[in-house]
Protein backbone atom coordinates (compact mmCIF):
# COMPACT_ATOMS: atom_id res chain seq x y z
CA UNK A 1 0.00 0.00 0.00
CA UNK A 2 1.12 3.37 -0.94
CA UNK A 3 1.65 6.29 1.72
CA UNK A 4 -1.55 8.28 1.37
CA UNK A 5 -1.82 10.70 -1.59
CA UNK A 6 -0.72 14.65 -0.91
CA UNK A 7 -0.27 16.33 -3.94
CA UNK A 8 0.02 14.80 -7.25
CA UNK A 9 -0.60 11.55 -9.19
CA UNK A 10 2.33 11.43 -12.52
CA UNK A 11 1.63 8.61 -14.81
CA UNK A 12 4.23 7.50 -17.51
CA UNK A 13 2.58 5.43 -20.28
CA UNK A 14 4.98 4.20 -23.15
CA UNK A 15 2.37 4.08 -25.58
CA UNK A 16 -0.38 6.65 -24.37
CA UNK A 17 -2.20 6.40 -20.68
CA UNK A 18 -5.07 9.02 -21.79
CA UNK A 19 -6.83 5.41 -22.83
CA UNK A 20 -5.64 3.20 -20.70
CA UNK A 21 -6.63 5.17 -16.97
CA UNK A 22 -10.20 6.78 -17.47
CA UNK A 23 -10.69 5.12 -13.52
CA UNK A 24 -7.71 7.67 -12.23
CA UNK A 25 -8.91 10.38 -13.76
CA UNK A 26 -12.43 10.07 -12.33
CA UNK A 27 -10.42 9.79 -9.24
CA UNK A 28 -8.54 12.68 -9.41
CA UNK A 29 -11.63 14.91 -10.03
CA UNK A 30 -13.75 13.29 -7.04
CA UNK A 31 -10.10 13.56 -4.87
CA UNK A 32 -8.89 17.17 -5.73
CA UNK A 33 -5.46 15.60 -6.52
CA UNK A 34 -3.54 16.63 -9.74
CA UNK A 35 -3.57 14.15 -12.17
CA UNK A 36 -0.42 14.15 -14.85
CA UNK A 37 -0.85 11.49 -18.17
CA UNK A 38 2.89 11.24 -19.44
CA UNK A 39 4.67 9.86 -22.14
CA UNK A 40 7.53 7.47 -20.84
CA UNK A 41 9.78 8.37 -24.14
CA UNK A 42 8.77 11.78 -25.34
CA UNK A 43 11.22 12.21 -27.56
CA UNK A 44 10.53 9.02 -29.55
CA UNK A 45 7.00 9.69 -29.32
CA UNK A 46 7.94 13.45 -31.27
CA UNK A 47 9.99 11.62 -33.75
CA UNK A 48 6.91 8.51 -34.24
CA UNK A 49 4.08 11.65 -34.59
CA UNK A 50 6.36 13.07 -37.47
CA UNK A 51 7.71 10.23 -39.76
CA UNK A 52 4.63 8.54 -39.65
CA UNK A 53 1.73 10.84 -38.85
CA UNK A 54 3.50 14.39 -40.51
CA UNK A 55 1.92 16.12 -37.43
CA UNK A 56 2.95 17.76 -33.86
CA UNK A 57 -0.31 17.46 -31.92
CA UNK A 58 1.44 15.76 -29.04
CA UNK A 59 4.18 18.48 -28.73
CA UNK A 60 3.22 19.99 -25.70
CA UNK A 61 2.39 17.07 -23.41
CA UNK A 62 6.31 15.67 -24.84
CA UNK A 63 7.95 18.82 -23.39
CA UNK A 64 5.86 18.17 -20.57
CA UNK A 65 6.71 14.85 -19.89
CA UNK A 66 10.23 15.66 -20.58
CA UNK A 67 9.89 18.70 -18.14
CA UNK A 68 7.80 16.59 -15.32
CA UNK A 69 10.70 13.69 -15.60
CA UNK A 70 13.72 16.22 -14.71
CA UNK A 71 11.68 17.44 -11.98
CA UNK A 72 11.47 14.03 -10.48
CA UNK A 73 14.68 14.48 -9.21
CA UNK A 74 14.44 17.78 -7.20
CA UNK A 75 10.53 17.03 -5.91
CA UNK A 76 9.23 14.66 -2.97
CA UNK A 77 6.23 12.64 -2.14
CA UNK A 78 4.42 12.16 -5.51
CA UNK A 79 2.73 9.25 -6.60
CA UNK A 80 4.31 7.84 -10.02
CA UNK A 81 2.24 5.09 -11.84
CA UNK A 82 5.24 3.77 -14.65
CA UNK A 83 3.81 1.89 -17.55
CA UNK A 84 6.06 -0.24 -19.92
CA UNK A 85 7.82 -3.28 -20.86
CA UNK A 86 8.69 -5.66 -17.73
CA UNK A 87 12.43 -5.11 -16.39
CA UNK A 88 12.81 -2.17 -19.18
CA UNK A 89 15.96 -0.37 -18.69
CA UNK A 90 14.02 2.74 -18.28
CA UNK A 91 12.52 1.21 -14.46
CA UNK A 92 16.56 1.69 -13.22
CA UNK A 93 16.33 5.24 -13.46
CA UNK A 94 13.19 5.23 -11.55
CA UNK A 95 14.86 3.08 -8.68
CA UNK A 96 16.77 5.82 -7.93
CA UNK A 97 14.03 7.63 -7.21
CA UNK A 98 12.86 5.45 -4.62
CA UNK A 99 13.48 7.41 -1.67
CA UNK A 100 11.76 10.87 -3.17
CA UNK A 101 8.58 8.89 -4.29
CA UNK A 102 6.09 6.12 -4.17
CA UNK A 103 6.36 3.76 -6.85
CA UNK A 104 3.67 1.52 -8.80
CA UNK A 105 3.93 -0.38 -11.69
CA UNK A 106 1.72 -1.02 -14.05
CA UNK A 107 1.48 -3.76 -16.25
CA UNK A 108 -0.49 -6.09 -18.62
CA UNK A 109 2.26 -8.56 -19.58
CA UNK A 110 1.30 -12.11 -19.01
CA UNK A 111 3.98 -14.06 -19.35
CA UNK A 112 6.93 -13.41 -16.87
CA UNK A 113 8.36 -16.96 -17.08
CA UNK A 114 9.59 -16.01 -20.25
CA UNK A 115 12.00 -13.91 -18.96
CA UNK A 116 15.34 -15.07 -18.12
CA UNK A 117 16.03 -13.20 -14.87
CA UNK A 118 18.82 -12.13 -13.24
CA UNK A 119 17.88 -10.42 -10.80
CA UNK A 120 14.47 -11.31 -9.26
CA UNK A 121 14.52 -8.37 -6.89
CA UNK A 122 14.48 -6.20 -9.45
CA UNK A 123 10.67 -4.46 -8.28
CA UNK A 124 11.79 -4.77 -4.48
CA UNK A 125 11.95 -0.51 -4.57
CA UNK A 126 8.56 -0.04 -6.10
CA UNK A 127 5.42 -0.06 -3.48
CA UNK A 128 2.96 -1.79 -5.64
CA UNK A 129 2.56 -3.68 -8.99
CA UNK A 130 -0.85 -3.55 -10.88
CA UNK A 131 -1.90 -5.52 -13.58
CA UNK A 132 -4.76 -5.57 -16.21
CA UNK A 133 -5.24 -9.10 -16.13
CA UNK A 134 -5.65 -11.83 -13.66
CA UNK A 135 -3.29 -14.34 -15.38
CA UNK A 136 -0.54 -11.72 -15.05
CA UNK A 137 -0.80 -11.25 -11.33
CA UNK A 138 -0.72 -14.99 -11.44
CA UNK A 139 2.47 -14.92 -13.80
CA UNK A 140 4.29 -12.23 -11.32
CA UNK A 141 3.73 -14.31 -8.33
CA UNK A 142 5.58 -17.63 -9.53
CA UNK A 143 8.21 -15.61 -11.66
CA UNK A 144 10.13 -12.59 -9.13
CA UNK A 145 10.31 -12.43 -5.43
CA UNK A 146 7.85 -9.21 -5.08
CA UNK A 147 6.83 -8.68 -1.58
CA UNK A 148 4.54 -5.97 -2.04
CA UNK A 149 1.16 -5.78 -2.72
CA UNK A 150 0.11 -6.88 -6.38
CA UNK A 151 -3.38 -5.52 -7.58
CA UNK A 152 -5.43 -6.66 -10.93
CA UNK A 153 -7.28 -3.34 -11.90
CA UNK A 154 -9.00 -4.08 -15.30
CA UNK A 155 -9.14 -0.98 -18.22
CA UNK A 156 -13.04 0.06 -17.49
CA UNK A 157 -15.78 0.76 -19.71
CA UNK A 158 -16.17 4.19 -20.24
CA UNK A 159 -19.85 3.93 -22.22
CA UNK A 160 -23.16 3.88 -20.40
CA UNK A 161 -24.42 0.17 -20.07
CA UNK A 162 -27.34 -0.75 -22.47
CA UNK A 163 -30.61 -1.58 -20.81
CA UNK A 164 -33.62 -3.63 -22.16
CA UNK A 165 -33.83 -6.31 -24.39
CA UNK A 166 -31.43 -6.02 -27.37
CA UNK A 167 -32.16 -7.70 -30.67
CA UNK A 168 -30.01 -9.50 -32.69
CA UNK A 169 -30.19 -9.78 -35.98
CA UNK A 170 -27.67 -10.31 -38.53
CA UNK A 171 -25.07 -7.30 -38.11
CA UNK A 172 -21.02 -7.77 -37.37
CA UNK A 173 -19.15 -5.46 -36.13
CA UNK A 174 -15.17 -4.80 -35.76
CA UNK A 175 -13.66 -2.25 -33.62
CA UNK A 176 -9.34 -1.56 -33.63
CA UNK A 177 -6.45 -1.80 -35.90
CA UNK A 178 -6.61 -2.38 -39.11
CA UNK A 179 -3.43 -4.85 -39.28
CA UNK A 180 -2.68 -8.17 -40.54
CA UNK A 181 -2.17 -9.66 -36.67
CA UNK A 182 -5.63 -8.40 -35.85
CA UNK A 183 -7.72 -10.49 -38.49
CA UNK A 184 -8.70 -8.17 -41.09
CA UNK A 185 -8.28 -10.27 -44.07
CA UNK A 186 -10.40 -13.24 -41.80
CA UNK A 187 -12.76 -10.38 -41.95
CA UNK A 188 -12.62 -9.71 -45.64
CA UNK A 189 -12.78 -13.23 -46.56
CA UNK A 190 -16.33 -13.72 -44.50
CA UNK A 191 -17.29 -10.86 -46.34
CA UNK A 192 -17.30 -12.18 -49.59
CA UNK A 193 -18.63 -15.74 -48.34
CA UNK A 194 -21.99 -17.20 -49.36
CA UNK A 195 -22.39 -17.69 -45.75
CA UNK A 196 -22.34 -14.73 -44.83
CA UNK A 197 -24.19 -13.11 -48.05
CA UNK A 198 -26.95 -11.95 -45.60
CA UNK A 199 -25.03 -10.39 -42.86
CA UNK A 200 -23.98 -6.93 -42.60
CA UNK A 201 -20.70 -6.49 -41.42
CA UNK A 202 -19.10 -3.00 -40.00
CA UNK A 203 -15.38 -1.76 -39.36
CA UNK A 204 -14.60 1.20 -37.39
CA UNK A 205 -10.22 1.80 -37.06
CA UNK A 206 -7.29 3.06 -38.84
CA UNK A 207 -4.02 0.61 -40.18
CA UNK A 208 -2.08 -0.43 -43.38
CA UNK A 209 -5.05 -2.30 -44.23
CA UNK A 210 -7.49 0.67 -44.57
CA UNK A 211 -7.28 0.32 -48.32
CA UNK A 212 -7.97 -3.12 -48.50
CA UNK A 213 -11.70 -2.41 -46.03
CA UNK A 214 -12.45 0.52 -48.30
CA UNK A 215 -11.83 -2.02 -51.56
CA UNK A 216 -14.31 -4.37 -49.89
CA UNK A 217 -17.73 -4.18 -51.63
CA UNK A 218 -19.37 -6.32 -48.63
CA UNK A 219 -18.19 -4.13 -45.90
CA UNK A 220 -19.24 -0.95 -44.54
CA UNK A 221 -16.33 1.23 -43.52
CA UNK A 222 -16.89 4.05 -40.58
CA UNK A 223 -12.81 5.11 -40.73
CA UNK A 224 -11.60 5.85 -37.01
CA UNK A 225 -14.26 7.21 -34.35
CA UNK A 226 -13.58 8.29 -30.88
CA UNK A 227 -16.33 9.95 -30.12
CA UNK A 228 -17.99 8.13 -27.41
CA UNK A 229 -21.54 9.15 -28.25
CA UNK A 230 -21.40 7.94 -32.07
CA UNK A 231 -19.40 4.41 -31.31
CA UNK A 232 -21.69 4.40 -28.42
CA UNK A 233 -24.75 4.41 -31.35
CA UNK A 234 -22.89 2.43 -33.40
CA UNK A 235 -22.07 -0.83 -31.14
CA UNK A 236 -25.91 -0.21 -30.59
CA UNK A 237 -26.82 -0.89 -33.93
CA UNK A 238 -24.78 -4.36 -33.97
CA UNK A 239 -25.41 -7.63 -32.74
CA UNK A 240 -22.13 -9.62 -32.81
CA UNK A 241 -18.18 -8.53 -32.12
CA UNK A 242 -15.75 -10.37 -34.17
CA UNK A 243 -12.07 -9.95 -32.54
CA UNK A 244 -10.43 -12.46 -35.18
CA UNK A 245 -6.81 -11.72 -33.71
CA UNK A 246 -4.20 -14.06 -34.73
CA UNK A 247 -1.14 -15.15 -32.35
CA UNK A 248 2.12 -14.70 -33.50
CA UNK A 249 5.58 -15.19 -32.00
CA UNK A 250 5.85 -11.43 -30.64
CA UNK A 251 2.00 -10.69 -30.18
CA UNK A 252 -1.40 -11.96 -28.88
CA UNK A 253 -5.11 -10.24 -27.80
CA UNK A 254 -4.21 -9.02 -24.46
CA UNK A 255 -7.31 -6.91 -22.71
CA UNK A 256 -9.09 -5.21 -25.10
CA UNK A 257 -11.27 -2.55 -24.52
CA UNK A 258 -13.31 -3.05 -27.20
CA UNK A 259 -14.55 -6.37 -26.13
CA UNK A 260 -15.71 -4.78 -22.90
CA UNK A 261 -17.35 -1.79 -24.55
CA UNK A 262 -19.38 -4.12 -26.90
CA UNK A 263 -20.32 -6.38 -24.07
CA UNK A 264 -21.40 -3.24 -22.41
CA UNK A 265 -23.69 -2.63 -25.26
CA UNK A 266 -25.11 -6.28 -25.13
CA UNK A 267 -22.87 -7.49 -28.13
CA UNK A 268 -22.06 -11.24 -28.73
CA UNK A 269 -18.34 -11.26 -28.93
CA UNK A 270 -16.74 -13.54 -30.89
CA UNK A 271 -13.17 -13.64 -30.22
CA UNK A 272 -9.96 -15.78 -30.79
CA UNK A 273 -9.56 -17.52 -27.75
CA UNK A 274 -6.26 -15.42 -26.85
CA UNK A 275 -5.06 -14.85 -22.88
CA UNK A 276 -6.47 -11.10 -22.69
CA UNK A 277 -10.32 -12.48 -23.92
CA UNK A 278 -10.29 -15.41 -21.83
CA UNK A 279 -9.65 -13.05 -18.72
CA UNK A 280 -12.94 -11.67 -19.81
CA UNK A 281 -15.32 -13.66 -21.47
CA UNK A 282 -17.15 -16.65 -19.98
CA UNK A 283 -17.04 -19.60 -23.09
CA UNK A 284 -21.17 -20.19 -24.32
CA UNK A 285 -21.94 -18.17 -21.10
CA UNK A 286 -21.41 -14.07 -21.81
CA UNK A 287 -19.40 -14.81 -25.52
CA UNK A 288 -17.42 -17.13 -27.46
CA UNK A 289 -13.53 -18.26 -27.61
CA UNK A 290 -12.81 -19.76 -30.66
CA UNK A 291 -9.62 -21.57 -31.76
CA UNK A 292 -10.02 -21.52 -35.05
CA UNK A 293 -12.16 -19.26 -37.92
CA UNK A 294 -13.80 -21.64 -39.88
CA UNK A 295 -17.00 -20.25 -41.52
CA UNK A 296 -19.25 -23.45 -40.84
CA UNK A 297 -18.15 -23.22 -37.18
CA UNK A 298 -18.85 -18.89 -36.67
CA UNK A 299 -22.18 -19.75 -39.02
CA UNK A 300 -23.27 -22.16 -36.40
CA UNK A 301 -22.61 -20.05 -33.18
CA UNK A 302 -24.53 -17.38 -34.58
CA UNK A 303 -27.95 -19.50 -35.27
CA UNK A 304 -27.71 -20.61 -31.36
CA UNK A 305 -31.01 -20.04 -29.78
CA UNK A 306 -29.59 -18.91 -26.59
CA UNK A 307 -27.90 -15.41 -28.07
CA UNK A 308 -30.30 -13.35 -26.01
CA UNK A 309 -29.52 -14.79 -22.71
CA UNK A 310 -25.60 -14.32 -23.90
CA UNK A 311 -26.11 -11.26 -24.85
CA UNK A 312 -27.81 -10.11 -21.48
CA UNK A 313 -25.33 -12.03 -19.24
CA UNK A 314 -22.58 -9.73 -21.37
CA UNK A 315 -24.14 -6.90 -20.39
CA UNK A 316 -24.04 -7.78 -16.57
CA UNK A 317 -20.63 -9.17 -16.92
CA UNK A 318 -19.38 -6.04 -18.45
CA UNK A 319 -20.57 -3.99 -15.70
CA UNK A 320 -17.32 -5.31 -13.17
CA UNK A 321 -15.79 -3.17 -15.51
CA UNK A 322 -17.56 0.13 -14.99
CA UNK A 323 -15.58 3.66 -13.84
CA UNK A 324 -17.34 3.68 -10.54
CA UNK A 325 -15.65 -0.12 -9.41
CA UNK A 326 -12.54 0.18 -10.96
CA UNK A 327 -11.76 3.62 -9.32
CA UNK A 328 -12.47 1.88 -5.95
CA UNK A 329 -9.74 -0.08 -6.79
CA UNK A 330 -7.39 2.54 -7.59
CA UNK A 331 -8.76 4.18 -4.94
CA UNK A 332 -8.19 1.62 -2.28
CA UNK A 333 -4.41 0.93 -3.61
CA UNK A 334 -3.60 4.31 -3.54
CA UNK A 335 -4.54 4.94 0.52
CA UNK A 336 -7.26 7.64 -0.61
Amino acid sequence: MVRKLSKKILLFHDIDGRIYFKAIEALSLESGIKLEILFLFPLRKILADIIKRRTLDNLSICLKSFIEYINLFFKRDLTIVIGCKPFHKRLRVFNLLKNRHDLIYHTSWPYWDKFKLKNKNFYDNFKAIVTVLESSERSIRKSIDYRGPIRTIPHVVDLPLFSGIKEIDNKILFVGRLEECKGVEILISFSNSLLFKNYEISVIGKGKLKQKIEDSENIKYFGFIDDKKKLTEIYRNNSFLFVPSIKNNEWEELFGIVIIEAMSQGLIVISSNHIGPRNIITDGVDGFLVDSWEIDKLSSIMKREDLHQISMNAIRASAKFSIKNIKNSWKELFNL
